[in-house]
């Protein structure tokens, strides 16, 4: 058996998995077992789960980040993958039987290609801007990550200086025609 892990990597760091149950993972070319991994159970996964959560909530973390440092931070994981892009190839292609010239675009090389079309198009958004309103003045439009917990998450509009969300919430000018009979908007 080629490769044989004993931990879970949660919160940045290996553990030990809460329960001795593993998976062997078998070649599908071969049928023989190429390594063996830990299952994870409930008690691994709510730990992973609010060590997420954690990462996310720590002021220091990804989710404050300037947009610029996540994409770096992006860039420097398409980099590390760009150096074992052939293991990452092989291994996939020795468990699910993938050809490696497939292996080797698909598992080698696309993961990294989306890493850096997201690090380019975080470098590039537009992060701040004002809009022409639907419904005539402007509208500022800001994108900043959002640190609440999204289960909570108040409907929001957009900055406006022109009055649209006092419209909005009094019911004043944003009515569609109501309908004449069920599933008919004639």
């Amino acid at each position: 058996m080629a490769l044989v892990y004993d931990s879970l990597y949660i919160g940045g760091r290996w553990v030990a998995p809460a329960s001795t149950k593993t998976i062997d993972v078998v070649s599908a070319s071969t049928e023989e077992p190429i390594g063996r991994v830990p299952e994870a159970v409930e008690d691994d996964i709510d730990a992973a789960v609010a060590a997420a959560r954690a990462a996310f909530d720590d002021p220091a973390g990804w989710s404050g980040w300037e947009p610029g440092a996540r994409a770096d931070a992006i860039e420097r994981l398409a980099v590390a993958l760009d150096a074992r892009s052939d293991e990452m190839a092989r291994r996939v292609s020795n468990q699910n039987g993938m050809p490696i010239t497939i292996a080797t675009g698909a598992e080698g090389a696309f993961p990294q290609l989306v890493l850096r079309y997201y690090a380019n198009l975080i470098r590039t958004a537009v992060l701040d801007e004002v809009r022409d309103g639907m419904l005539g003045g402007k509208i500022r439009v800001r994108r900043a990550p959002d640190r609440r917990d999204r289960r909570h998450r108040p409907l929001e509009l957009p900055d406006d200086t022109d009055g649209v969300q006092a419209r909005a919430r009094a019911g004043d000018g944003l009515r569609g025609r109501p309908q004449t009979e069920p599933g008919n908007s004639a």
